[in-house]
């Protein structure tokens, strides 16, 4: 099992990257994590979120970009299976996180609005199937 958002770090000669076997899957991120937007914006220092923009191509991106982006990596990488959270799918910020590990309120109380999976998400997201073969 491989998290996307514990994997991305900076390697011994300070560059940015993730690899996978293939006999792996690959997670955004679990229950247990924020968002991958919220991972952007509260979790990680500016020098990381560059590496991660710049190893996504997506230098300068906004936030819910950069979470589209890196589903599509997800979806692109070598593991044999990749699992997206729905609010990563929706590129949600860490307002929406399932649980707060260590916390006793609030937790697994999130659900998905009404009208929040839009044909075009679902578009988007048939796209990636069929052109990563998922």
């Amino acid at each position: 099992m491989k998290v996307l958002q514990f994997e991305l770090h900076f390697n011994a000669f300070h560059r940015i990257n993730f690899v996978e076997p293939e006999n792996s899957l690959v997670y955004t991120g679990t229950h247990d994590n924020n968002t991958v937007v919220g991972w952007l914006e509260n979790d990680i220092d500016t020098e990381t979120r560059a590496a991660v923009a710049k190893l996504l191509g997506k230098e300068g991106a906004d936030s819910q970009t950069l979470c589209q982006a890196l589903v599509e990596h997800a979806y692109a990488s070598r593991a044999r299976t990749a699992i997206v959270p729905v609010w990563d799918i929706l590129a949600l910020d860490g307002d929406n996180r399932m649980n707060l590990p260590g916390t006793s309120g609030g937790n697994w109380s999130w659900r998905v609005l009404p009208g929040a999976l839009t044909s075009e998400k679902a578009k988007w997201l048939a796209g990636l199937v069929e052109k990563y073969n998922r």
